[in-house]
């Protein structure tokens, strides 16, 4: 669970803070079972020179602002360093134009802090969208620094309409790579995505028309493209955001203007229901073969049981922005390699489960066919029944 640390909601006068309310927050996620990771950001008004205190701000600059920065990060990993274990250096330092060397400079001095008070933390860099040219100047400049022990990895935040976009694969395999060649061991992460569920959302992809029905297939969608990838994964946020005169909807829970929850929205039950199926009992299979008929665009993310081996495979169509519809294609799926005892067809966006028919499947020498799969655009798992919990 990704936090914002709010300085300047904790410091509203020199040298005092009041964590009544992040206390609140800390303490309320880890009784429901999540582990909270803290962003370190943004600036503070009440300091000249102490950056910018909302999104896209500017990194504290004057010396005074800088040793109050200092303590606000002492005093927070002091105060958390029993329950909190990761951090996060400021939010897309990129996308504010804050120059790769003043963010490398700046990563260090905070990363040293925690580490200081917190020798076993880890603590994340991070960057707006994939800019591999941004990553790459921060990781040279860390190494340069001999600095790179920092690092414990990097988040980053893409966001595209279509969440099978190709060249965001791409670009996290090249981040990947760059990572392992300057800090061995540190994580890759993609720490913020989300859709709205309105067409003008404030924030990113906003300028596109969605409803709910596309916002929970494009979870869905983005979320297993990751796990199929092995990469850690978010989903942004748990509820609408509400600014001063607009609202960022891309939420799980429906607010109003005053914060309150409304409803949850489907994509709140679709994410449930893939959270049930695809927890740390499952491992991704990378290159799974499969064929299909017709030969339409499909995705296909495979996984298998660590213990059983009995396997889940979800597919999709590949439609670029999720639809507004639900018509389905009758599908024969084939795959190559497959472990199903009792296969179920699920329907996650839903959370419909069906049993397979006998006469809709076989199997030989480990290849197994299902005959009349529906198939659209949100995903669809064939699973063995033992795999499926909700």
């Amino acid at each position: 669970m990704r936090l914002q640390g709010g300085w300047a909601k904790t410091e509203k006068t020199k040298g005092v803070y009041d964590w009544t309310w992040l206390d609140k927050i800390v303490d309320d996620a880890r009784a429901q079972g999540l582990k909270p990771w803290i962003q370190l950001s943004y600036g503070n008004g009440i300091y000249t020179g102490g950056g910018d205190s909302g999104l896209g701000g500017q990194l504290p600059s004057s010396a005074e602002a800088l040793a109050a920065w200092d303590a606000w990060v002492r005093a927070m990993v002091n105060r958390y360093k029993d329950r909190v274990t990761e951090w996060e250096v400021w939010n897309e330092p990129n996308l504010a134009g804050i120059p790769v060397a003043d963010y490398t400079d700046f990563y260090v001095r905070t990363a040293t802090l925690v580490r200081a008070a917190e020798p076993g933390a880890v603590v994340f860099g991070q960057e707006a969208g994939i800019d591999v040219t941004y990553a790459q100047n921060f990781l040279t400049l860390l190494s340069q620094q001999g600095k790179s022990d920092l690092l414990g990895g990097v988040s980053y935040h893409p966001y595209n309409a279509d969440p099978d976009d190709a060249w965001t694969y791409q670009q996290v395999a090249k981040l990947r790579a760059l990572v392992d060649q300057y800090a061995p061991g540190a994580v890759v992460r993609q720490g913020e995505n989300g859709a709205p569920s309105t067409a003008g959302s404030f924030g990113a992809l906003g300028d596109t028309d969605w409803t709910e029905l596309s916002q929970s297939k494009w979870l869905l969608r983005r979320v297993l493209n990751d796990l199929g990838r092995g990469i850690s994964t978010s989903v942004f946020s748990i509820s609408d955001l509400n600014y001063p005169g607009k609202v960022n909807t891309k939420g799980l829970l429906r607010t109003g203007t005053d914060k309150s929850v409304r409803y949850a929205k489907p994509s709140f039950y679709a994410v449930q229901a893939l959270a049930s199926v695809f927890d740390s009992t499952l491992a991704p299979l990378p290159g799974y073969h499969w064929s299909a008929a017709p030969a339409t665009a499909l995705t296909v993310q495979a996984f298998a049981n660590r213990t059983s081996g009995r396997q889940v495979v979800a597919v999709w169509a590949a439609t670029g922005k999720p639809t507004e519809s639900t018509t389905s294609t009758a599908t024969d799926l084939t795959f190559t390699g497959g472990d199903f005892a009792d296969p179920v067809y699920v329907d996650l966006r839903t959370g419909a489960i069906y049993d397979v028919p006998d006469a809709g499947w076989s199997a030989q020498n480990g290849t197994y066919t299902f005959r009349g799969v529906p198939v659209y655009d949100s995903p669809v798992l064939i699973a063995d029944r033992s795999t499926v919990k909700f």
